[in-house]
């Protein structure tokens, strides 16, 4: 969620939810930039004052943050600014992909390495305050065959009625509507079984390219908006990504070796971990 609402939808909100997942991404500047509002106005004011409204009420909230070139370097700033002015307990951190709005800043291989050194700088500042902080791509506490179970667990439902297996594919226009569109909803719900299941059942010991892969039942394949491939055998596509997460994954068990003092088994069960993932 964006963070901009009504008084009458916050209320309704912090009442009935048991939690969300908030879109934010931190500093006034960045915030401003990446996410403005409809008419163009800063929207840090509009989301500082819901996150107020939801730490006076106890209300749980994880924070989503997304990193592009031109905010990757302020990555630490950002995590002492969120783990100081609000009383979140869960932050994530996104690479922006080449969407939308998000052509020409995603993250790619000449920004790859900034990400992972700023992203182990801002995981020490994080855990020095108690803070989870974490990148989808490398969940040393959850072990999956899938990143992301909307394909099996969820009804995505189109504005159109048509029924998407990816939350990241939204409309016919996506590049991959074609691939990841199962269906629509009309006088009943009309589902492509076949294809479905062709999704649904693309898990990572089926993909060749992380047969080898130390970390592949942490990244799970990854996204699957980011990495289906309807031309592969194995359904996927490698991406800049595999880097990022090879190497932030060993980077979180190095670290996390060394502070149990050279044993560790994980702490958090998959699905607290996997609930602020969105």
């Amino acid at each position: 969620m964006n963070g901009c609402y009504t008084r009458n939808k916050l209320d309704f909100i912090i009442d009935y939810f048991d939690g969300i997942s908030l879109s934010f991404d931190g500093l006034p500047e960045v915030q401003n930039l990446q996410r403005p509002l409809a008419n163009g106005k800063p929207s840090f004011p509009v989301v500082m004052k819901t996150i107020e409204a939801f730490d006076k009420r106890d209300f749980p909230y994880g924070i989503r943050l997304t990193v592009t070139p031109l905010s990757v370097k302020k990555l630490p700033e950002i995590i002492d600014f969120l783990t100081t002015h609000t009383k979140t307990r869960h932050i994530q951190a996104k690479p922006a992909f080449p969407r939308g709005r998000g052509k020409g800043l995603d993250i790619d291989a000449s920004t790859a390495d900034d990400f992972i050194e700023q992203f182990k700088s801002a995981y020490e500042i994080a855990v020095s305050r108690g803070v989870q902080f974490i990148y989808s791509g490398a969940m040393l506490d959850a072990l999956s065959l899938m990143l992301c179970r909307a394909p099996r667990e969820a009804l995505i439902v189109l504005p159109t009625g048509d029924v998407s297996t990816c939350f990241e594919v939204h409309s016919k226009e996506h590049p991959l509507s074609q691939q990841l569109l199962i269906g629509r909803i009309g006088e009943g719900l009309e589902i492509d079984k076949d294809k479905w299941k062709r999704i649904a059942f693309r898990t990572v010991e089926k993909i060749s390219f992380c047969e080898d892969c130390f970390c592949k039942f942490h990244c799970a394949g990854d996204c699957l908006g980011k990495t289906f491939d309807c031309r592969s055998s194995n359904l996927f596509k490698p991406s800049i990504r595999c880097k990022i997460n090879q190497e932030l994954t060993k980077y979180l068990l190095i670290k996390k070796i060394a502070w149990n003092k050279g044993l560790w088994i994980g702490k958090y069960e998959a699905m607290e971990v996997r609930r602020w993932i969105f």
